[in-house]
């Protein structure tokens, strides 16, 4: 599936930054934002969601400002690190985001490339879990629905195991007691509201990541996604 990936570029410098963007332009096809400061209001009114992130580490404010600000935003994103010596102990303080590589200065450019090489094939096998839905993606691996902006929602484990039967039975009908049966382990006979609840809920979910709100539809006695 051939998608642009986004980068973002975290670095001080606005020379250095551009010549970072020069760089992985002329070798990838990523869209690219450069942040040149610390503001996260930045962070919070970025449309799009990034699949790299390339930080350059140079003080303590940094470090604190990827810790609270950055992570919080882009904790699913792949990270690579360019970090000072002095900043080494700190290490083992680097959030969660979906996978770090540290990089130690001074740093060859190509070592750079070599890590966003890896993260790419990386994305790569996530993407053969990717299903499409309406405007947006099924991670299946992540359980996760992310839209053609790269606006991302979680999926419960009731809601994925919903989206997943009826992405597999399209663009057939799964009857109300079979979903029952399979969900929440419901015998045919029982008479219960669950299932109406979690789909007028999943719907209202979707709707504004996907901007449809007809996804899931009701017909002959059962849902079907379309």
């Amino acid at each position: 599936m051939n998608r642009a990936y986004n980068l973002f570029i975290f670095e001080r410098n606005k020379n250095i930054a551009e010549v970072f963007r020069e760089l992985f332009l002329k070798k990838y096809s990523f869209n690219i934002t450069v942040f040149s400061d610390q503001k996260n209001a930045k962070l919070k009114a970025v449309a799009a969601y990034p699949n790299i992130i390339l930080f350059n580490l140079s003080s303590n404010n940094d470090f604190n400002f990827l810790c609270s600000s950055v992570v919080s935003h882009f904790s699913e994103a792949s990270v690579v690190l360019i970090i000072d010596s002095m900043l080494e102990k700190q290490m083992i303080e680097v959030p969660v985001f979906r996978k770090v590589r540290l990089l130690y200065k001074p740093v060859p450019i190509n070592f750079i490339s070599d890590c966003i090489d890896e993260i790419l094939d990386d994305l790569a096998l996530s993407n053969e879990n990717e299903i499409r839905l309406g405007s947006g993606f099924v991670d299946m691996r992540n359980r996760t629905i992310t839209s053609h902006l790269d606006s991302r929602i979680y999926l419960t484990d009731k809601e994925f195991l919903m989206v997943k039967l009826l992405i597999e039975a399209s663009p057939k009908v799964l009857k109300k007691s079979e979903l029952l049966k399979k969900i929440w382990g419901y015998s045919d006979n029982i008479k219960t509201r669950t299932l109406e609840t979690h789909i007028y809920r999943l719907r209202k979910k979707l709707s504004p990541i996907l901007d449809n709100d007809k996804l899931i539809i009701y017909e002959n006695g059962g849902y079907k996604i379309i």
